[in-house]
């Protein structure tokens, strides 16, 4: 027996599926070339995900942190839908996305009814996972020791920086699992690591 998801997928075509997204967005960001913007590179893997998935997503796309405007809220930025008219901002803290951008954390919600700090954009949706999108940059580390050791440690460290958000709906409840959470990970990281 082939064990499927509450979206009538089995675990084997839902890797399948993303297989051949992950196939994809290497190519097209090769076409897009290194000079290729956030935007563009999101809109590549919104695209993907959206075709790839079509029937049982609703909507695909990213939240950006732009503390520049206002430190408290994530912005809508790219994203694919027929049907669904996205939040334009939303704070810290409220709703999946609020949550995500505020604990750096991936939120997974098997049916958004039961969630008492839910944010609807739609009533289609039931289901909903979103992924925080870290960018990771190689500092220096300084040849001091503050470990109170002699000697200093000097070498490289990563810093990982909040960057944006992967929010993702789907029409059926029980959608997502830690299977997509991975998947979606491996396709983040080609864009931000």
């Amino acid at each position: 027996m082939v064990e499927t998801g509450a979206s009538g997928l089995s675990s084997q075509l839902k890797l399948e599926k993303y297989s051949h997204c992950h196939t994809d967005l290497e190519s097209s960001l090769a076409k897009l070339g290194p000079s290729a913007t956030e935007p563009q590179k999101q809109k590549a893997l919104c695209d993907i995900l959206a075709a790839a998935f079509k029937g049982s997503w609703n909507f695909v796309g990213f939240y950006d942190l732009r503390p520049e405007i206002h430190p408290g809220k994530v912005f809508i930025g790219e994203y694919v839908s027929e049907a669904v008219f996205p939040c334009g901002e939303i704070d810290l803290g409220k709703g999946q996305c609020g949550l995500c951008a505020r604990d750096e954390r991936v939120m997974i919600a098997q049916d958004v009814s039961k969630l008492d700090n839910y944010i609807a954009c739609d009533d289609d949706t039931k289901s909903e996972i979103v992924l925080p999108c870290f960018q990771y940059t190689s500092v220096e580390n300084d040849d001091d020791d503050f470990s109170g050791d002699a000697g200093g440690t000097g070498g490289k460290s990563k810093v990982r920086k909040l960057r944006t958000l992967l929010d993702i709906d789907s029409i059926h409840i029980g959608t997502f699992d830690e299977t997509d959470q991975k998947c979606l990970e491996r396709l983040i990281g080609l864009i931000y690591n």
